[in-house]
């Protein structure tokens, strides 16, 4: 039975009515609400306003026969809205949600508490805009472009996503996020804290809680400075984290060690990692206590100087399968051209592993590599007496660089290059010479 517009407002509840195109003479709506118009991925609306069949939606269709959902209608349920996107209404798929220039419409916006999208669908800008009461969404969709959405949603503090997702707090400017799962199914996913897409509002990042699903393999967060805590399931293959400045636990069934593990600036994260690339990932400023490097992959070329820089709590640096370029010595790493070489450079030594006393670099080391002793406890490091114009340092760069230990060399030996005369070398500079140049000055606080 066709009923007119005004009796199946009335009679909803009891008469079943197919949707009703409103137009332009008494209902309210802007010209342009009815008029032919150009949206999103070429859709054309060609209809105007229509009331869905079960009185519940208010929707604008597209000349491809898809819809833009604008309006809920619905009643509250214990005085609140818990509103559902579906992917279709009326048999017509759901690829947008709200109208050019309009927010989302509901009776009162001001009792909406969740909104689920299930739909693929485009989100408008300022679609949920000053939905002050609003406390949780859920995006099921990686369509659901939710940038420039939900400002002035001062109560939002949980989202919910179904599907793979890279999340931006800065796209919530507003809101005081504290937790974010992600649902089964999900197996690639990213939080970032930045607030760089919107611009730095001032706002306290307030994400303690996140949430990942079983199947999760890959994951990233950074600049999630109040985050303490991760759970990280059995099948996560990567995980990378940066900036997360206050994460001191991080629980899983796996070894850490057999997690690609990228991490930077952690300082409170103490784990053992291994370097799965076959170059040296920067971990500066984190808490590792141990790291494996994987010799027969690491090449020529993989070490990186200064990528340990401030890593006070590691305490071994571990080297899996053989290699003729790089070898430990009494817990350094330490590198050499060929297997029979009889002379080694020292590249890094495991800070943790320090203690406040002298010391002594062995006779047969050649170079010491800028910032081998990064964040080392030693008083003071001792350069060998038997040591020749052969010897050099790494460039121009200090080998004391994140250390506060002094030297000290043995008088007239080949580090003496200040011509004698304790005037003149104590408290001064000094420097290792090769025929070309001086590679390196540094403080000298006493001789041998």
């Amino acid at each position: 039975m066709r009923c007119k517009s005004l009796i199946c407002l009335g009679l909803a509840a009891a008469i079943a009515c197919p949707p009703i195109s409103l137009k332009a003479s008494g209902t309210g709506l802007p010209q342009e609400a009815i008029s032919e118009k150009t949206q999103e991925g070429g859709a054309r609306s060609v209809s105007g306003m229509t009331i869905s069949q079960d009185w519940k939606w208010r929707y604008d269709e597209n000349f491809d026969g898809t819809i833009d959902v604008c309006e809920y209608m619905g009643l509250p349920e214990n005085g609140v809205y818990d509103i559902v996107i579906p992917e279709t209404i009326d048999g017509k798929t759901v690829t947008g949600v709200g109208y050019a220039g309009e927010s989302f419409q509901t009776p009162d916006n001001r009792k909406v508490k969740s909104i689920v999208i299930l739909a693929d669908a485009y989100l408008r800008t300022d679609v949920f805009k000053d939905f002050q009461s609003l406390e949780s969404v859920t995006f099921m969709k990686t369509g659901n472009s939710y940038r420039y959405c939900f400002s002035g949603c001062t109560s939002l503090s949980t989202l919910i996503f179904g599907e793979n997702a890279s999340v931006e707090l800065a796209d919530f400017p507003d809101s005081p996020i504290r937790e974010i799962s992600f649902l089964e199914g999900v197996t690639n996913a990213g939080i970032s804290g930045t607030e760089t897409s919107i611009g730095n509002t001032g706002k306290e990042n307030l994400l303690a809680t996140i949430n990942l699903p079983s199947g999760i393999k890959y994951f990233w967060c950074s600049n999630c400075e109040n985050l303490s805590t991760l759970n990280l399931p059995s099948e996560i293959e990567s995980f990378s984290c940066s900036d997360c400045e206050n994460l001191s636990e991080l629980n899983c069934e796996k070894s850490t060690e057999e997690i690609e593990m990228y991490l930077s600036n952690c300082p409170k994260l103490h784990i053992a990692v291994k370097n799965h690339e076959n170059y040296m990932l920067d971990y500066s400023n984190t808490g590792i206590t141990k790291i494996t490097l994987d010799a027969d992959r690491f090449g020529i070329f993989g070490w990186r100087k200064n990528h340990l820089k401030n890593c006070p709590y590691l305490e071994e640096i571990a080297l899996e399968g053989s290699d003729r370029y790089y070898t430990l010595r009494d817990g350094m790493l330490c590198w050499r051209v060929e297997e029979d070489r009889e002379h080694y450079d020292i590249m890094a030594y495991p800070a943790g592993k320090s203690q406040a006393t002298d010391f002594v670099i062995p006779e047969d080391i050649k170079c010491v590599y800028y910032g081998a002793f990064d964040s080392c406890k030693f008083t003071t490091i001792t350069i060998p007496e038997n040591i020749t114009d052969a010897w050099y340092w790494d460039y121009d760069q200090s080998m004391l660089s994140g250390t506060d230990a002094k030297l000290r060399i043995a008088r007239g030996s080949g580090a003496d290059t200040t011509g004698g005369g304790c005037g003149k070398a104590c408290g001064l500079s000094w420097g290792i010479r090769r025929p070309d140049r001086v590679l390196l000055w540094e403080y000298v606080s006493d001789f041998l």
